[in-house]
């Protein structure tokens, strides 16, 4: 599996020889930082298939370091590790989650082959509510669609929420009521957050594949989305 790389997120010395030690036998690329700022940094330069974080370095990291991981959970998969002395042994936990246990093994030969690796986005992403109907692609209005909003919108997409339950990697077409230009946006899912993983909002990431430039433009001027 050397096609996959993922990035390490743990503290210097034995914590991050223990991940590795563990890490190694998959026969995957890994890339190691000692914080949460690196991780941004690296993310931004370098594409990976997933990520995973030791817990401590994300407990003692800033409340804006925090909020930075918040905003990266539709993506990538992001797996938190915790290192148990007495029983010698590695605890796993999805980020962002309060159940939902899974295996490193399962997290890295299934989570990770399946998600193809990519940069993080270095658009803004901004707290922006749309009314919106969706539907697949495949199943075009009037039936299968859903009228739902947004939780969030960059330049290069947005999160829907829904409790629906829908595939990754799928593509989806939809309408943002707001907008002037009503022709139907297309996106892939990216992300899920499927209802009941904890205490938060349900929903799809969705990477816009095809969205006009005139509707592009109007979320931009509307939302200040291409600033900063």
């Amino acid at each position: 599996m050397n096609d996959i790389r993922v990035i390490l997120a743990a503290r210097p010395g034995e914590p991050t020889e223990i991940y590795l030690d563990a890490i190694k036998k998959f026969g995957i690329l890994i890339d190691i930082v000692h914080s949460i700022k690196a991780l941004h940094d690296s993310l931004l330069e370098t594409a990976h298939n997933g990520i995973l974080i030791d817990l401590p370095i994300l407990i003692k990291s800033p409340i804006t370091e925090k909020k930075f991981l918040s905003t990266i959970i539709d993506q990538f998969p992001i797996m938190q590790l915790n290192y148990d002395a007495v029983k010698n042994e590695i605890h796993s936990l999805y980020y962002g989650k309060t159940k939902g246990d899974v295996s490193l093994d399962a997290f890295v030969r299934t989570e990770c082959r399946s998600f193809p690796a990519r940069k993080m986005r270095s658009a803004l992403r901004k707290n922006v509510h749309l009314n919106v109907t969706v539907w697949y692609k495949t199943s075009p209005p009037p039936y299968d669609t859903e009228k739902t909003v947004t939780l969030d919108i960059s330049k290069g997409g947005c999160f829907i929420i829904t409790s629906t339950a829908r595939q990754i990697d799928s593509d989806i077409e939809f309408v943002i009521q707001e907008l002037s230009e009503q022709s139907p946006i297309s996106g892939r899912i990216r992300r899920i957050i499927p209802w009941g993983e904890g205490m938060q909002l349900p929903g799809i990431g969705v990477e816009f594949i095809h969205i006009k430039e005139n509707q592009l433009n109007e979320l931009c001027d509307k939302f200040k989305l291409c600033q900063g």
